[in-house]
């Protein structure tokens, strides 16, 4: 949601004013206006890590979000904002030398984003919680994910002379630990944990 300047200013003064030129173009594959919005992003990855001396880890995850963002609100002072939430399923599947864990569940998540001229902090909160099953060595267990966090991202627009961008820094990104809560541990399935 770090929108460049000139496409916050059109946002907040839509069906107001008329502009006799208009060189700003929304490419949905390049750049998104995420104003008043409803979304949908799919995701994946596959992965596969040696580690020494030769053990192997593959890593699937996939998943999709779907959320809403809000109209640009003006707060006064030269400061704007917008708001969003977000709902998700998140799935994985890791295996190593005959051992395996899937994990399935979702997300929850609130976000606020807020402008001054160029400059963007972007606070997000979530929450979910996955059903896992480990197959290794020692048997299989069932368990439980449940997990929290809160996240901050400062940092600053450098726009081009043409207005375009945004190639953003960021100043600060920063995460609170997470709340993670791993239950039942059946000592015969994870014999390390008891």
């Amino acid at each position: 949601m770090s929108l460049p300047k000139n496409i916050r200013t059109s946002l907040k003064l839509r069906n107001r004013y008329a502009a006799g030129d208009w060189d700003v173009t929304l490419e949905p594959i390049i750049g998104q206006v995420d104003s008043k919005t409803i979304w949908v992003r799919p995701y994946g990855t596959f992965e596969s890590v040696k580690l020494k001396p030769g053990n192997k880890v593959s890593n699937v995850a996939y998943g999709i979000f779907f959320g809403g963002d809000s109209e640009l609100y003006d707060l006064g002072n030269g400061w704007d904002a917008m708001f969003g939430v977000y709902a998700g399923y998140n799935g994985s599947h890791q295996a190593w030398q005959g051992n395996s864990a899937y994990q399935n569940g979702g997300t929850l998540g609130a976000e606020g984003t807020v402008f001054k001229g160029n400059f963007f902090d972007t606070l997000t909160f979530s929450v979910g919680a996955n059903a896992g099953k480990g197959d290794i060595t020692y048997g299989t267990d069932d368990f439980a994910l449940l997990h929290t966090g809160i996240a901050n991202k400062l940092g600053y627009n450098f726009e081009f002379a043409d207005g375009s961008g945004p190639p953003a820094l960021t100043a600060i990104n920063n995460s609170l630990p997470n709340f993670v809560n791993i239950f039942p541990l059946a000592a015969s399935a994870f014999p390390f944990f008891a």
